[in-house]
This record gives C-alpha cells, structure tokens and sequence, in this order.
C-alpha cells in the first residue's frame, strides 16, 4: 500500500498540469491533448498515474491534465470556454449537463467512435443505467467515469437498542416509519432518519411512488401531479407528523448559511437510518474507524402498494469537445484510460483485505462494471449491496437545462419542509415557475 502512495505521488508531481484550458498549438509533430477535470487534482490520483503511462507509451499523442474547481463554476467555464472557441479536447462534467452541452453543440457526437471496431465502448461490461449518462438524443457523447447511487445505511447498534432486528431492516415505506419511530428519543438527541431537501435525494421517492418532473416528450413540468405530491407529503411528514427528523435539518435551513451534516449525524449516533451512496464507508472510516462494523447497508424501503424500486443515479462522464482536431486520438486516450482505470482497481481488491479495500478506494469508478461486482471481495456486505441494487437505479430526464428546475424545486421542497406551503401549493409552484420557463 506504501508503494501505491508513493508511485501515486511521484505521479502527481511529474504529470504536467497547465491552467489554461485552450489547446497550445505546437509544431513538433505530436498531438498534445487538454483534459480539463472538475475537481482538485488530489481527488484524480489513478488518472494522474495513468495518464503518465500513457504519455510514455504514447509519445505522439500527449495529454495534459488541468484540474479546475467542481460546480458551477466549472459548468459555467465550459460555456465560456464553448463561446469563446477555447474549449479543451477532451472534459469531464456532471451527467446532468451533458444533454445541455450535447444541445449547445459543446460536446462532439462520438457514436461511430464507441460503437466502431477500433476503441468502442466495453458494451458488455458497463451497466445500461451508466451508459445512458453519456447518451442524448439517441447519441452517444461520452464515457461513464464515475457513477453512484443511494441505499439504506442503518446502524446495527442502534437497532439492537431499540429492539429491532439488524438483519430485518424495512422493506416498505409504513415499515421504515415504524422503524423510525422506534428510533427516535428526543430527549436523548437521537432520531429516527435524516432528510436531505434537494432534488437529488427526494427525486428517489418521488419515482417510487410513479411520479417525475416531466412529461414523457419533456415538454412540461408534471412535478404537481398527484403522484410527487404525495410523495413529497410523505418526506414531509417524516419532519412534521412523525418527527423522526433532528429539528437541526429544519434549523439549519432556516438559518442562512447554516450546514448539517447527515453523514456526521449518522456517525455520531445522532441518527440512525441514512439514504446515502457508496462514498460513505470510506467517510466513516476516516471519521470513527472503531464504529464502522456498527454500520449496515439495505436497499431502500419501497412504496407499499406500487413496489418501485428506484435510485437516483449520479456521476461523471468524459466528453470530447465538438471543437478539437482531434476527436478520434483524444476518444481513443479516453477508452484507454477508461479500461486501464478498471484493470487497476481490479488489481488492488485482488491484492487488498476488504477492509484495506473500503479505506482507500473511490467505489465510484468502478461501480459501472459488471466485472467489478464479480470480485470475490464484493461479497463484503458494504459492497453488495451496491451490486444488488445495480439494476433499480434511476437517470435523471434528459433535459437540456436542469439549472432552473433544480434551484427551484430545491427552494419549493424547502418551503414544504418549513410548513410555509403544503406539498401541493410548492409543487405548483415549481411547476408554474419551470414551465413559464419553458
């Protein structure tokens, strides 16, 4: 593990970084690529490594990593970047805007390319749900890279204090607020589950009990109907009937500014039931080691009566810019990266007790593979279940600007928490808002 660290940082250091995202222009005779990522480059240390590899190996096509704030900013930049003709040859971006950038022309169709002969895409190894992140219009326009979902995670401490059975979490949503309740005891700060007001995180239930933010042909906003409603009446209930929910979600946002910490609350015993992703284990290792074994993981409780078992997907997906002269040599960097990646984390859960395994790796690249999930050390229950789970996940709809619907169903799902409207009168809202819009 000392040498992986090491070849790691030797890696880091040796890779040449610029911070300039247009392509500098030279007469060498070699291809020299830009590969702009979302995110610090400590965060990209596999890439880094790999992207050394492949400079060595192939000393006519040079990539060069520039690593730029996530969020916004980074969307934002892309844009301008787009306006301007100086993009980069080859980004990575959150799935949610690649039907945006595909429609702005900022990304290159690279469907010839991922399903040629030559550098397609590991069809048979990569789930559907993962590559549809890439996909719009029925073309494809880039490479799943990172991909995540939500679960269940309980503690199994807790559960025994309450009286109920670790190994018999709940399957329906009447059970999980009966679980709830019997987890929560006010006086001694600890409560049931904690809910987190976004669109990412509520979306999960809303699609379990058959609603979603647009209609099939994406031309209007359907998050009023019936279906989300009550689906948003039953998160709200979690905080205003039952009152399984710690009073510092609502608090925290009433106060501007103000942050709570689901993952800490959950680790530190303040709560005891989670929707959450695959990153988790990883973060209750760095935060309480000594408590990991008390955390367990269950798919999510489904709507009784509708059965629909549903999570919304996350992740990243590296593009080729329409602009580069050179979409075929930066496509064929991607695929090799990509499959490389695979191969290495492959290599270190072969050679990795599951423990090792948990501390130190990103599930989220490698989550999209089948193969991955044939790995003896995924019968580990912290990475089962994220295989079991794989077929029941859920994209998002592939609408072309998600920005306004998000913030605003975002202000409208708080609203309904705070009690200033009831679920019906924020939907609306946000329905009228986004379709004005539209």
């Amino acid at each position: 593990m000392r040498k992986f660290f090491l070849i790691t940082l030797i890696a880091i250091m040796s890779v040449a970084l610029f911070a300039s995202g247009a392509e500098e222009v030279k007469d060498d005779g070699v291809v020299h690529l830009t590969y702009w990522l979302d995110g610090s480059i400590e965060s990209f240390a596999p890439t880094v490594m790999l992207t050394e590899k492949w400079n060595e190996e192939h000393p006519d096509i040079q990539v060069e990593l520039v690593p730029l704030p996530a969020g916004d900013s980074y969307n934002q930049k892309v844009l301008t970047a787009a306006a301007g003709n100086a993009l980069p040859d080859i980004i990575r971006m959150d799935e949610l805007f690649v039907p945006q950038f595909a429609a702005e022309g900022v990304l290159a169709d690279v469907t010839d390319l991922a399903t040629g002969e030559e550098n397609p895409i590991n069809f048979d190894d990569i789930y559907q749900n993962a590559l549809d992140m890439g996909i719009f219009d029925g073309k494809y326009y880039g490479y799943p890279d990172d991909y995540s979902w939500a679960v269940l995670a309980y503690r199994k401490d807790m559960f025994e204090a309450a009286g109920l059975d670790p190994e018999n979490p709940p399957e329906t949503w009447s059970e999980f607020v009966e679980y709830a309740e019997a987890l929560t005891d006010a006086e001694k700060g600890q409560y049931g589950f904690v809910i987190q007001p976004y669109d990412w995180w509520f979306f999960t239930w809303m699609w379990m009990n058959g609603g979603d933010v647009f209609n099939d042909d994406l031309t209007q906003c359907t998050i009023n109907k019936k279906e989300a409603v009550d689906a948003l009446q039953f998160y709200v209930d979690l905080h205003s009937k039952y009152h399984v929910v710690p009073p510092a979600v609502v608090s925290a946002m009433r106060t501007q500014g103000a942050q709570f910490s689901a993952e800490s609350a959950m680790i530190n015993g303040q709560v005891a039931m989670l929707q959450i992703g695959p990153w988790f284990t990883q973060t209750y290792y760095q935060q309480s080691p000594e408590g990991v074994d008390n955390l367990m993981y269950a798919p999510l409780p489904v709507n009784d009566e509708k059965q629909i078992e549903a999570s919304a997907i996350g992740g990243r997906v590296i593009s080729i810019s329409a602009t580069t002269p050179y979409r075929e040599e930066a496509w064929a960097y991607v695929v090799w990266l990509e499959e490389n990646k695979v191969a290495y984390y492959q290599e270190l859960a072969k050679t990795m007790d599951s423990e090792e395994f948990l501390r130190n790796v990103n599930l989220t690249e490698i989550l999209p593979r089948k193969s991955t999930a044939d790995l003896p050390i995924f019968s580990h229950p912290h990475l089962k279940i994220f295989v079991d789970t794989a077929d029941s996940t859920h994209l998002r709809q592939r609408f072309t600007s998600w920005t306004k619907p998000a913030r605003v169903i975002n202000e409208e799902l708080q609203a309904a928490i705070l009690g200033m409207k009831t679920p019906q009168e924020a939907m609306d809202a946000a329905a009228a808002a986004i379709n004005e819009d539209m």
